[in-house]
């Protein structure tokens, strides 16, 4: 059986964003790197499901 190869994506995060991952976690009781895994995945999804969603992040993006 061949391993599982783990890719690990690097961003910045604030104190700010930390606290408020933080906060969000303890609000549903979890841990903040679970809460932070199923983000990734439900915000990816919604993104490919969602073209509206899309355009607007293109937009977003293509400013920044």
């Amino acid at each position: 059986m061949k391993a599982l190869k783990h890719k690990i994506r690097t961003f910045r995060c604030t104190e700010d964003l930390d606290d408020l991952l933080r906060k969000a976690a303890q609000s549903v009781d979890t841990d903040a790197s679970r809460l932070l895994r199923d983000f990734v995945q439900q915000g990816s999804e919604t993104i490919l499901r969602d073209q509206i969603l899309r355009k607007e992040l293109r937009r977003k993006y293509a400013l920044a």
